[in-house]
């Protein structure tokens, strides 16, 4: 069942949490099955991750400053980018069922960004978006998992060639993949098992932010 023009925006963690969006989203609420066990996800089944996103996404969102905030209320055609965003945090992971591979008592999903973009294409006919809206869903999509990639500290004296390449490759969904990827962490359990590495990478999202911000100032 298709939501209206109208209900799009109404969409949030909320109204998931209270399984209200059953109807129009089954298929996110059928990965409460899909368990994770690995260090970002410690027994945790994929649709308590999405909402665990999209709660971290609203958060941020709410914190916003002004440019940042200006740049999620700019509409693209029929919706802003943050209706749109919000739809791409609630189908970032549905492509992890098809991937998962379990090695003993642990899991992997290699790939799976690339899956539930893939998967999503085909459910965003459900949803009264234009095709430049849909790209941009799908791409956000398809770009979370790099954008995790560039900001892990390995690589220091590259890091920031890498992110500018990064952000003129994917201009107009940038900002968009970075605040997906600040809640995308957030909203696992990588905090617990690599404290260090997790506060690195998320100073590296909040100075993208930051950024952002300071530079249309």
């Amino acid at each position: 069942m298709a939501l209206s023009t109208a209900e799009i925006p109404l969409i949030s963690s909320e109204l998931l949490q209270s399984v209200s969006l059953s109807t129009a989203f089954p298929v996110i609420y059928d990965l409460r099955s899909v368990l994770e066990n690995n260090d970002w996800h410690l027994n945790q089944d994929v649709f308590e991750h999405t909402l665990s996103v999209l709660k971290a996404l609203e958060e941020i969102m709410k914190s916003a400053g002004e440019f940042v905030s200006l740049y999620l209320d700019t509409v693209i055609e029929q919706y802003t980018r943050r209706v749109l965003l919000v739809l791409a945090t609630l189908f970032h992971d549905i492509g992890k069922r098809e991937v998962l591979v379990s090695f003993g008592d642990k899991t992997s999903t290699k790939g799976h960004e690339a899956e539930s973009a893939e998967i999503t294409q085909q459910r965003l006919d459900d949803f009264d978006l234009t095709d430049i809206e849909k790209e941009f869903v799908l791409q956000v999509i398809a770009q979370h998992g790099a954008i995790s990639d560039l900001v892990e500290p390995s690589q220091p004296d590259k890091y920031e060639t890498l992110l500018e390449e990064f952000k003129a490759a994917n201009a107009d969904i940038f900002l968009a993949i970075c605040l997906l990827g600040k809640a995308d962490l957030q909203g696992s359990q990588w905090g617990q098992t690599h404290p260090d590495d997790f506060a690195i990478r998320l100073n590296r999202y909040n100075q993208i932010i930051e950024t952002a911000e300071s530079s249309a100032s």
